[in-house]
């Protein structure tokens, strides 16, 4: 995936974005490009894993379009959430005028209670 379904969703005017992500929250370094540029204009973009078991990691993988690098360009990891879960979580929020900013400590608050 180089990116191209992203970038057009955004250029669209897409208020929110889940990615169905590989393994434990992975994409390729060529989408991490887009992730970034995506939160940078100010659309939260959350990645899920798309496995049938288990939730994104948060601090394993450090490569290009790993979980770290993701959460460092901004991605909101959607941590026990899957994807369907997330684009209702989202939505929600969205709907509710929270800011892009907040997304991140909603979804972790939700996903991953302490």
């Amino acid at each position: 995936d180089r990116g191209e379904t992203l970038r057009a969703v955004r250029d669209a005017g897409a208020d929110g974005v889940v990615i169905a992500a590989f393994g434990v929250g992975h994409v390729s370094a060529r989408l991490a490009d887009e992730v970034e540029e995506t939160v940078r204009s100010g659309v939260p973009v959350v990645v899920s894993t798309r496995t049938h078991t288990g939730g994104t990691l948060r601090s394993t993988y450090g490569f290009d379009g790993s979980e770290i690098d993701l959460a460092r360009r901004g991605a909101v990891l959607s941590g026990s959430l899957d994807p369907r879960k997330s684009r209702i979580l989202l939505w929600t929020l969205v709907a509710g005028d929270v800011a892009a900013d907040e997304v991140v400590g909603r979804f972790e608050s939700i996903a991953d209670p302490a």
